[in-house]
């Protein structure tokens, strides 16, 4: 006679964070698309500069550079080399990582578990600093630590409330500075803060600046110290420096908000300032910085490093790094980009051909995104195609269509109305588009004309899906409940109207893998439906970041969704329990599209496109995100058991504790654990 284990489960979004970068490809820009930061040289031809999850480097002043994963799930706060080998990272998560082969390399050397910090710094290889807000979430006060074993263990030596360091330089291992700000941003003066150890911070002494600012950088050259960031009131200057160890500090007349600054030698000095546009114009002296000259610039730069008076790179952007050879008058792009704006659609015809576009453009690939070629012109906020050949795509008010895969493109009525938000198609001849203001409209001729559809009572559309000509669904805002999910069952004659949680603002995607089972979309969380969309249940919450931009699903088991951060949810099991993968970008991704269940593609603003070949990649970590947990369950003994062949099970769940029902699952193992049967699968009401 056969004897089960019984177990049972309300399964509700069991999450894990998984990180690899293997299978990871960028594509645009190259080589890579993430914001650039603490660019150093280490020596006359070798940079470094960190990116959120990777260390970029140059052995040639900036002409090329390689890329370095550090191989940890978050993201990059500060980098320090010492010299050309050896490194230091923190992460915003506080992890402490450490190279000794120039970045090739990455070993984890201390984790302080969710601590925020914001700046390493070591003035030898055993000894270094760390700075972090004595309270993060207001970014004000101060905990500095320090190592004496090159980052194995650290110390608290200065916890202060009412001074904020930001910065720290040593000139020796017993001489050094911080630098930062007295008071918080609620005050009206903010004095600038500097701090001095003799002795390696055993103690440390407050030296007197007199003037008011916020002090973000530090630098020290020739016995200089420099002091920089943006002014307060009322203005006073962007530099600070100081040529008797900090008894006595000199204003340079520069008036301005500086980002960073590089000292080159005597007398000549550069600095990027911030103007509150895209880009930050450069200025320049040759005087110490008793006056200077503003030598122009629109490239978006966040860091200078100038290795003599005319040779220098800068980093910024979107990956973007520029070098000059004339003291700044020109500077020359070494990384490339074919598109740098915001891409809002990608969509594959196959496995090679695909379009990405946003922003009046659209781009066309025929290998797999190796290389992608600029349509100007053509509108590609929104994409869809019917086949290989037959596609559309459409931006505000206008709309093209092609029957040749992209090589020719149709104007088919320019002055569409509605601010067109989404375009979705049947088939060669049925489509539909939704807008702002109850647009909803449907074309039965290939877009040569479309009819209103009345009736439907949407305020704010986002997005749409029609699984046939009958059964579609948009995620609308109405005037009176606020958002849901529409949907019609005859083309679009008649709409029922499901509300979202009261929590929920926004739906960002909807798909059906077949007539009865899809998924939509909101800020943090996702839902499922079982029965056409009659009604809806989580399947998916608790998570740390949001906006789940697109969703979509291969089979009916493995399914994708795409969130900010360049996080990609990925579920085995039909929406059960979802894992969290990090990509190799940190941008907030638009949208996605894959073409089998391990190659995908995802697009963001700045151009950003980025591939995975392996399904988004193998866990090399798990931490539980957040799991639904009942009040209380009970499993009642089976009768008779043994048995044979026909046994009762009795069980009970939780009562509905915030109003709404949930999926649970019965599960049978055998003696070994494997699952034999699955009984029940349903959502159950207590």
């Amino acid at each position: 006679m056969p004897k089960i284990l019984l177990t049972i489960a309300l399964i509700f979004g069991i999450n894990s964070v998984l990180f690899s970068q293997s299978g990871w490809i960028w594509q645009n820009p190259l080589p890579q698309g993430n914001n650039m930061s603490n660019l150093q040289f280490v020596n006359s031809t070798t940079a470094y500069a960190m990116c959120f999850n990777s260390v970029m480097k140059s052995t040639n002043t900036g002409s090329n550079w390689s890329i370095y994963y550090t191989n940890h799930s978050q993201n990059n706060t500060s980098l320090q080399f010492i010299n050309e080998t050896t490194g230091f990272i923190v992460s915003d998560s506080g992890i402490v990582l450490k190279t000794v082969n120039g970045g090739v390399d990455w070993n984890n050397v201390y984790d302080f578990h969710e601590a925020k910090f914001h700046k390493i710094y070591f003035s030898d290889v055993n000894t270094g600093y760390l700075l972090r807000y004595n309270n993060y979430y207001s970014g004000f006060g101060t905990l500095l630590y320090r190592t004496t074993n090159s980052g194995i263990s650290w110390n608290v030596i200065l916890n202060d409330t009412t001074v904020t360091l930001n910065d720290v330089k040593f000139t020796s291992v017993q001489n050094g500075y911080f630098a930062g700000y007295f008071g918080n941003y609620s005050h009206n003066f903010r004095y600038a803060k500097i701090l001095k150890t003799t002795n390696g911070g055993l103690s440390i002494d407050s030296v007197n600046t007199g003037f008011f600012g916020l002090v973000t950088g530090l630098d020290i050259k020739n016995n200089i110290v420099f002091v920089y960031g943006g002014t307060g009131l009322p203005y006073v200057s962007g530099i600070l420096y100081s040529t008797n160890d900090g008894i006595s500090w000199i204003p340079s007349d520069l008036h301005k908000t500086v980002k960073d600054f590089s000292y080159v030698d005597s007398g000549n000095l550069f600095a990027s300032v911030s103007t509150g546009g895209s880009g930050l114009p450069f200025y320049k002296s040759t005087n110490n910085g008793a006056n200077w000259s503003n030598i122009g610039s629109d490239i978006k730069s966040y860091e200078i490093e100038f290795i003599n008076p005319t040779t220098g790179i800068s980093v910024g952007s979107n990956g973007q790094v520029h070098r000059t050879t004339n003291s700044g008058v020109n500077w020359i792009r070494t990384t490339t980009t074919i598109f740098d704006s915001y891409f809002w659609s990608v969509e594959f015809v196959n496995s090679t051909t695909g379009f990405a576009g946003g922003s009046n453009s659209l781009l066309k690939t025929t290998n797999g995104g190796n290389n992608w070629v600029l349509i100007p012109r053509i509108p590609g906020d929104q994409i869809e195609f019917t086949d290989v050949n037959t596609g559309y795509a459409a931006n505000v008010d206008t709309m093209y269509k092609t029957t040749n895969c992209g090589l020719n493109w149709i104007n088919l009525n320019y002055g569409l109305p509605g601010q067109i938000n989404e375009i979705h198609f049947i088939n060669n001849n049925t489509g539909f588009y939704i807008g702002k203001y109850n647009i909803l409209k449907k074309t039965t001729d290939g877009g040569n004309s479309w009819t209103q559809i009345t009736g439907y009572g949407g305020y704010y559309q986002e997005c749409m899906f029609f699984y046939n000509e009958s059964l579609g669904f948009i995620g609308r805002e109405d005037y009176n409940l606020g958002w849901g999910i529409s949907r019609t069952t005859n083309g679009g004659l008649n709409w029922d109207f499901q509300q979202v949680p009261e929590y929920d603002n926004y739906i960002w995607d909807i798909f059906f893998i077949n007539e009865y089972t899809g998924f939509y979309t909101t800020s943090n969380r996702i839902f499922k439906t079982t029965n056409s969309g009659n009604s809806w249940y989580i399947i998916c919450e608790g998570l740390t970041f949001y906006d789940i931009m697109s969703i979509q699903f291969l089979d009916e088991d493995i399914g994708y969704a795409s969130a900010s951060g360049g996080k990609v949810l990925k579920t085995a099991d039909g929406g059960s329990t979802w894992k969290i993968h990090n990509s190799i970008s940190n941008y907030l991704f638009y949208d996605m599209y894959f073409t089998d269940i391990n190659t995908g593609y995802f697009v963001s603003f700045d151009g950003v496109i980025v591939k995975t070949t392996n399904g988004c990649g193998d866990p090399i970590g798990i931490e539980p995100i957040s799991s639904k947990i009942p009040e209380s369950f009970e499993l009642y003994q089976n009768y008779p058991n043994p048995f044979n062949p026909v046994t009762t099970i009795r069980f009970s769940i939780p009562n509905n504790i915030i109003g709404r029902n949930e999926l649970t699952s019965l599960k049978i193992f055998d003696i070994l654990g494997k699952e034999i049967a699955m009984p029940v699968s349903e959502i159950l009401t207590p």
